[in-house]
């Protein structure tokens, strides 16, 4: 479970990096609070954390992929970033 700001973006993050996502619920007006992201046998759950600092952040996640490179060209030819903001 990856700690996120915001939830929904996050989502569109990883949407345009080519993973399937879904809120856990639709939206309230204050955005969703739970979210998933899969790709092929990878899932990631998001929670929303509002006072996350990125710079003091421990969470961590390592994904094995049996090429990187590939894997890093595919996410960077996407448009999006290859990290989350």
């Amino acid at each position: 479970m990856l700690p996120v700001r915001d939830v929904i973006r996050s989502l569109e993050h990883y949407r345009r990096l080519g993973f399937t996502v879904r809120p856990y619920e639709p939206a309230g007006p204050d955005g969703s609070f739970y979210g998933f992201v899969s790709s092929g046998g990878v899932e990631l759950h998001l929670a929303r954390t509002r006072d996350l600092d990125p710079k003091a952040n421990t969470s961590a996640c390592y994904i094995y992929a049996e090429d990187a490179d590939a894997l890093h060209g595919a996410w960077t030819a996407s448009g999006g970033q290859t990290e989350p903001t």
